[in-house]
């Protein structure tokens, strides 16, 4: 962030060693000492070059990163790592990693002077830092047990610590990891991805808040780099036939006009807008999310299947004892007993015998019907005496006079 992406980008652009800037490198530790706040976004910018694929700048990258271990105390915790330490592993070849016998001079043999001296760095930097923090002393003694042959260190470079890692302050430690910025495009055409290098190294120069953008020759060098590849996008974009192409060119082109639209807020004295923050996707977070939604509906599922049984046993639990309580307990029917009243017809009709002919005779069937009137005020109480019994066809017969007559018509018949 202060000026640290300039100078490596700087170094890129060298195939040969390039000479380490120390006046540079130390106006960088003491701003970190200034404020420790930057410590994760320079670890960040470090550690990338550190572990890219461009020996000559991660040769200066590591030296950097000795010369802030060195002078910079509350930059240290930011260096131990697992991340980086194991990155610094796998940035070796694997035949040094893992010699299997083979000698050290003889790996030499086929690599070039810059891979020969990252390699060099790279595992004296190991084997100097696991003096003093506890993971790097994990990532150095897993390459002393394959037999891995370590180079002399030069009297520069034997410098001691005096730190401890497991005896820092908790203050000392970095609280909480720095807010992830808005991933920049990967491109895979050629002018794109120099704009694109360009444009990274001048957002974070341009967000450090330098005291005088107009007149930093970093600065002003970077944005020249950022016209200059956006008049070539111009030129290819008229003729350009290849879809996908265009559209890498299209996005390259827009990241130059907001890059400009920046350094011109920055040189008016305008508040920096915040960059917004991207919440990167991996395919496997979505295939889980997917899994845990299709577990989640087959779930609901069967429980809406369970409790669909569950409802359906219970009816047929509820049927059956309906069945079983309607089997023990037939349904009753308070009416009175046909034999009551079988004797007590019978008994009327012993008594009037003899006037049954002449009843029958005379089509009056009043007197019978009658008697069972007064069978009926026994049951169920006398009217009063100055009521009298309306005739049959004037008033309507219930259910219970119906069996009555039906019971004296059987016994009469028989």
């Amino acid at each position: 962030k202060i000026c640290l992406n300039a100078i490596l980008l700087k170094i890129k652009s060298n195939s040969k060693i390039p000479e380490f800037d120390v006046a540079r490198s130390i106006k960088i530790c003491d701003k970190l000492n200034e404020k420790p706040i930057l410590g994760a976004r320079a670890e960040k910018t470090l550690r990338k070059i550190c572990l890219g694929k461009e020996a000559p700048a991660a040769i200066n990258a590591l030296r950097l990163a000795d010369m802030v271990m060195k002078n910079c105390p509350n930059f240290r915790p930011y260096l131990n790592t697992k991340v980086f330490s194991q990155g610094v592993l796998k940035s070796l070849p694997k035949h040094i990693r893992d010699p299997q016998g083979v000698s050290f001079q003889s790996m030499q043999d086929d690599a070039s002077e810059a891979e020969i001296e990252r390699i060099n760095k790279s595992l004296l930097l190991i084997q100097s830092w696991s003096k003093v923090l506890h993971l790097w002393k994990a990532t150095h003694d897993s390459l002393v047990r394959k037999n891995c042959q370590f180079p002399e260190p030069l009297k520069d470079e034997e410098t001691p610590l005096a730190y401890d890692d497991l005896k820092v302050p908790s203050s000392a430690m970095p609280s909480k990891p720095s807010p992830k910025k808005q991933a920049t495009p990967k491109f895979r055409d050629s002018d794109c991805k120099k704009a694109a290098t360009a444009i990274e190294v001048l957002n974070d120069m341009l967000r450090a808040q330098p005291e005088d953008p107009g007149k930093d020759p970093i600065i002003q060098e970077l944005k020249q780099q950022v016209t200059t590849c956006q008049t070539t996008i111009h030129s290819r974009l008229g003729r350009e036939t290849n879809q996908l192409v265009m559209d890498e060119l299209l996005k390259a082109n827009d990241l130059c006009n907001k890059i400009l639209k920046l350094y011109s807020d920055v040189l008016s004295g305008k508040p920096i807008p915040e960059e917004k923050k991207t919440k990167i996707v991996k395919q496997e977070d979505t295939k889980k999310k997917t899994e845990k939604k299709t577990k989640k509906k087959k779930s609901e599922k069967k429980g809406k299947q369970a409790k669909a049984e569950k409802s359906a046993d219970l009816d047929k639990i509820f049927q059956d004892s309906e069945g079983e309580t309607t089997k023990e307990k037939p349904a009753t029917k308070t009416t009175v007993p046909i034999d009551f009243l079988a004797s007590a017809f019978a008994d009327e009709s012993s008594q009037g015998e003899a006037k049954g002919k002449d009843a029958l005779s005379a089509s009056e069937p009043a007197p019978a019907r009658q008697g069972t009137f007064d069978l009926l005020e026994g049951v169920f109480g006398k009217t009063d005496d100055n009521t009298t019994a309306p005739p049959v066809s004037a008033r309507q017969t219930s259910a219970f006079e119906d069996d009555a007559f039906m019971a004296l018509a059987k016994k009469r018949a028989e």
